[in-house]
């Protein structure tokens, strides 16, 4: 199980301290809804939006350094448009899950054990 790395993230920063609280914040929001679709997407065997809400997640991952994700959803993106590869998108999708709840548990506790508030 891969963890989160946010050295990409501090280094778009630029030390910005809020900057990084609010991505991950909006991380923790929004992508909830990313993983929701790409279920739905599969299961309503709605190829196109499966790639798209595939590509629109795997965007978000790569800020957190979740490498391994990335290439998880990366192949759920490429197989959606394959026929022949589908039989195994429940499969991916269960770990890309499975590394999303990992991950969003260690940004959860970043958040609450972290000196990540701005200085005043």
């Amino acid at each position: 199980m891969e963890h989160v790395d946010l050295s990409y993230l501090i280094k778009l920063a630029e030390g910005n301290k809020q900057f990084v609280n609010e991505v991950i914040n909006s991380f923790i929001e929004l992508t909830p809804r990313y993983v929701q679709e790409v279920r739905h997407q599969c299961e309503a065997k709605n190829w196109p939006g499966l790639q798209a809400s595939a590509h629109r997640f795997k965007s978000a991952v790569k800020y957190f350094g979740l490498n391994e994700t990335a290439q998880i959803i990366e192949t759920i993106e490429a197989n959606a448009t394959e026929p022949a590869d589908r039989q195994n998108l429940l499969e991916l999708i269960a770990s890309m899950n499975a590394n999303y709840e990992v991950a969003l548990n260690e940004l959860k506790n970043i958040l609450n054990n972290f000196d990540l508030q701005p200085q005043h």
